[in-house]
């Protein structure tokens, strides 16, 4: 495994935030603190409190867990390369844009000629006071 640190070498808080983010101790330090939120203190309980450090690792860790769970995931060689993810980001924009558009206009359709209230049933059940 590449190491990332090297002696002397400095990296922006939002790239180093990213790589702690998708590292394997990163997500399993995630993984572990949404399922024990109570008993595992990451971040500091009040919002206020966190450093811009831990707010980075958060917003990343989030991101890259929409992008672990998501169904059309990518191969982890894609993950790891951010301009590759970046690619595959708007491949997914441009999917998601073209799926509501095809089907805006079916919804539309079908929810003004189908909407139906109760009294259009055969039987209707009223509830009121005795």
């Amino acid at each position: 495994m590449a190491r990332y640190y090297r002696r002397g070498e400095t990296y922006p808080l939002d790239a180093l935030a990213r790589l702690l983010a998708k590292s394997n101790i990163g997500r399993f330090e995630w993984v572990a603190y949404k399922s024990m939120k109570e008993s595992c203190r990451l971040v500091p309980e009040d919002l206020g409190d966190w450093t811009v450090a831990q707010k980075m690792f958060v917003y990343w860790s989030t991101f890259y867990d929409s992008v672990y769970e998501s169904v059309d995931r990518p191969p982890d060689r894609v993950i790891e390369d951010d301009s590759k993810l970046e690619v595959w980001l708007k491949s997914q924009k441009k999917k998601a844009e073209a799926y509501s558009e095809e089907n805006w206009g079916k919804s539309q359709q079908g929810a003004i000629k189908d909407v139906k209230s109760a009294w259009d049933h055969q039987e209707v059940i009223q509830f009121g006071q005795d």
